[in-house]
Parts: C-alpha cells; sequence; structure tokens
C-alpha cells in the first residue's frame, strides 16, 4: 500500500463497465472459454518471467499480487516482472511491475505435506513499487481483488457448491496444440462440492491437498478447465 495507508488502496472486486464487455469475442478459449472484455478483470495480472508469460496473478492491493508457488522455480526476484492492465499478450497493452528484491513468499509448508501434491501451492508476491505510483491509474483496468472472510472469522463462508463462478487467465487454449491466448480468456462455471472432487479424481483423490477446490466441466468432450499457463489466476 502506499505510505498514506490503507485509505489510499482503490476499491476492490471493481469490474469493468458494460460497455468494455461488449467488446468480448466468441471464440474458443482456455479449454472451453471465450474472448474477454478489455478490463472486465482488472485484477488479472501476467507473471511473467524474462519477459515472457509464465504463470497468472492476482492484484490484492497497490503492493501485493497473489499467485500459485509452483509458478516460482528461482527466488531471484530480478527474473520476474508483474504486467498489469494486460489485454493482449502480444501487443503489451499493460505495464510492467518489478517484483522487490526479497519480495517472494512462498507458502512456508508448499509441496511438504507427504503424499499430497502441490500442497499449499500459494505465494505472494511484493511489488517494487506502488502500483498506483507505477501506474497512471486514469484511464487504465488495474484494479484489486477482494479477498474473502478469514476461516476464523465469522463471516467466513465456504464456497465449494457455488455457482456463477469466474476464471480467467492467458492460459493454454488448446491442449494439443500448447500454445497460451493472445487475448485474455474466461469462462464461468461452479466451485466443485468435495463429493464431485473426489468422484472426478477418483482413486487419484487421495493425492489431492486437503484443501483443494475444483472447477471445471468433468466431460472428455467440449468440457472447460484451466491448463498451463492459467495457474496462479483468479
Amino acid at each position: 500500500m502506499s505510505s498514506a495507508g490503507q485509505a489510499d488502496e482503490p476499491q476492490c472486486g471493481i469490474m469493468g463497465s458494460s460497455s468494455r464487455r461488449r467488446r468480448d469475442g466468441g471464440g474458443i478459449r482456455i479449454i472451453g472459454g471465450e474472448d474477454a472484455g478489455q478490463g472486465v478483470f482488472p485484477w488479472q495480472v501476467s507473471l511473467q518471467m524474462n519477459g515472457r508469460h509464465i504463470c497468472g496473478g492476482t492484484l490484492l492491493s497497490n503492493e501485493f499480487v497473489l499467485t500459485a508457488a509452483h509458478c516460482l522455480r528461482s527466488t531471484n526476484a530480478k527474473l520476474y516482472t508483474v504486467r498489469v492492465g494486460e489485454w493482449h499478450l502480444q501487443s503489451g497493452s499493460g505495464q510492467d511491475v518489478a517484483v522487490a528484491e526479497g519480495g517472494i513468499r512462498k507458502h512456508p509448508q508448499f509441496n511438504r505435506v507427504r503424499g499430497k501434491r502441490f500442497a499449499n501451492d500459494i505465494a505472494l508476491l511484493k511489488l517494487w513499487t506502488s502500483v498506483d505510483q507505477a501506474v497512471d491509474l486514469s484511464g487504465t483496468h488495474v484494479g484489486p481483488a477482494c479477498l474473502p472472510p478469514a476461516l476464523s472469522s465469522a463471516d467466513y463462508h465456504d464456497y465449494r457448491g457455488t455457482d456463477n463462478c469466474w476464471l480467467s487467465g492467458w492460459g493454454v487454449e488448446d491442449a494439443q496444440a500448447n500454445q497460451l491466448a493472445d487475448q485474455l480468456q474466461k469462462v464461468t462455471g461452479s466451485i466443485w462440492t468435495t463429493d464431485d472432487l473426489n468422484a472426478a479424481w477418483g482413486r487419484f483423490s487421495r493425492f489431492l491437498p486437503n484443501n483443494a477446490v475444483g472447477f471445471g466441466d468433468t466431460a472428455t468432450e467440449g468440457g472447460f478447465s484451466a491448463c498451463k499457463g492459467d495457474s496462479g489466476g483468479p
């Protein structure tokens, strides 16, 4: 956050206007998704390593980005930048913000739970410069997402089984072609219940972390899901 404190933080959870949404395309992307309009997901960032997109991320405030721990193969912050306000990867419509030295914080128990793959797969990035100082926010499509109440909070809500949820990213749109999407993609669906998740994974569900959630379509043909390059995103 900026030096003036939390009062200077932009309001969270404000999606792009309906006029921007009308710019959506109808292509099949993100494994069964469609083109997202500019600014519809202002908290979506592109995590880049040596100038290339590797994962998504979620802007939480002017100074912090949430992503997946497995996206960060190196602890050298100089290798990474966060691109905010991005829409088309190839045109580079967003603006880069560097990760602060020592600003990579992986969950201390990431991948350290015996018998569970990618347990605690979460990381926090502290940016070198506050977004509101690095980027001219007037006329841009940048804004933070809202955090849900903490597990210990009386307002906590278990979102498993919730409908009308969104997933976004530039991940591979055709698993066989292994080609990243250029335009930001989106797909809507439900967060699976624990029973749905276990049913989808079958006998392999025992390898899932205890706090894993699922999203997508279990259909093998014509389904929708996240894919390589979507990791870490909202």
